[in-house]
């Protein structure tokens, strides 16, 4: 098995990577796939992994269960393993929208959804980076931020798709 987990993987799986997801049309040739069950616990052993990163996923969590998920992951990062969380942030977003850099279209897409509204992609909680640092601390991680709206050289190797000034980036460990 890899030891690197790339969870919610989308249309985004990467070649190094075991990479999950609930829907298995995201498993491409030559990348090694698992599909997952987001409700249930990661189906691993202790320690499996060096790194696990969540690129646009915590905030399709559900937001009383981002802690259980938190902790989840820890309980499978080896000791000196990282965590890598990308997403959108709810605030830098409606700045740039705010000065005219990003549609609206963006910002409802990054807004929190509707309980009553139910699909894949709906967004339980309204994420940004000091929030999730907050969860992250909590859980027990220690926190590095990056400016996600240039390259970082530190995520270089990481399966970041983007970088853009609407979303936070943070290394846990």
């Amino acid at each position: 098995m890899n030891v690197n987990l790339n969870v919610g993987c989308g249309e985004f799986s990467q070649p190094g990577w075991l990479n999950t997801d609930f829907d298995p049309s995201f498993a491409h040739p030559g990348h090694e796939f698992l599909q997952t069950t987001p409700e249930d616990p990661f189906p691993f052993p202790d320690d499996s992994f060096e790194r696990v990163y969540c690129g646009h996923v915590i905030e399709h969590v559900p937001y009383h269960l981002v802690p259980d998920f938190l902790q989840d992951v820890r309980r499978i990062l080896r000791p000196g393993g990282q965590l890598g969380v990308v997403g959108p942030d709810t605030f830098k977003t409606l700045q740039a929208w705010h000065a005219g850099r990003e549609p609206w279209e963006l910002v409802t897409r990054v807004l929190e959804s509707h309980p009553d509204v139910d699909y894949p992609d709906r967004h339980h909680w309204n994420c940004e980076e000091s929030r999730m640092a907050g969860l992250l601390h909590r859980s027990g991680f220690t926190t590095e931020i990056f400016d996600m709206s240039v390259p970082q050289p530190a995520l270089a190797d990481w399966p970041v798709v983007a970088y853009t000034a609407w979303q936070f980036g943070i290394l846990a460990s």
